[in-house]
């Protein structure tokens, strides 16, 4: 599993749970803090290693250093 994938699945609250593990509620975040659900990602599997906007811009910058480096 990738690093990546490792850490959406500790830190993303779009990443699935139970029988829907690893696949993306696509709920976006603006800047702005709306809020709405992204076609694109919705249903899919999580693909934060293929480069998700919502797992870089929001879910990376929030997990502490120390975990981001021990993978």
């Amino acid at each position: 599993m990738a690093k990546e994938t490792i850490l959406a699945k500790q830190y993303c609250a779009n990443f699935g749970r139970g029988k829907e593990s690893g696949v993306c509620s696509g709920v976006m975040i603006a800047r702005s803090g709306q809020l709405w659900i992204h076609e694109d990602y919705q249903g899919k599997n999580c693909f934060a290693e293929k480069g998700c906007d919502y797992f870089k811009s929001i879910v990376m910058p929030g997990i502490p250093d120390d975990k981001t480096k021990k993978r």
